[in-house]
């Protein structure tokens, strides 16, 4: 044991546990609100009455099939609701981000692997990627 290393403190600590834990409350938010927006978005499309008739003639009309989903997404409030599922997939990859930037400070700071969150242990795992330089 290094006798030279200094002990983190405990309201470090705490700090980022809290952040790790408000991250992931973050992650789960956003992808509850994503999954919701996404069943709204196929339901307006199996909604329409032209759509429907297209997609049960799939095999035989693919062609009519795209024409009549690029027709109904032309409304506005499809529009809108792609757009919120754009949005939501994005927010959710930057707080998927901030997450792991979260636990990587604290597997570092309190030198341990796991957290505790909602009554379970997760287990903090690296997920490193390789990228090309520009």
């Amino acid at each position: 044991m290094d006798t030279n290393a200094i002990p983190t403190p405990v309201f470090e600590i705490n700090v980022q546990t809290d952040r790790v834990k408000q991250g992931i409350q973050n992650v789960r938010r956003v992808s509850e609100e994503l999954k919701k927006a996404r069943e709204m978005h196929k339901d307006a499309l199996q909604g329409d009455a032209e759509y429907h008739k297209a997609e049960e003639e799939l095999k035989e009309k693919r062609l009519a099939l795209n024409a009549v989903k690029k027709k109904i997404e032309t409304l506005p409030e499809i529009h809108a609701l792609k757009e919120k599922i754009k949005s939501l997939s994005e927010e959710k990859k930057e707080e998927q981000l901030s997450l792991s930037d979260w636990l990587e400070d604290y597997k570092r700071v309190t030198k341990q692997g796991a957290i505790e969150y909602g009554g379970v242990v997760l287990t903090i795992e690296s997920n490193y990627k390789l990228k090309k330089r520009a």
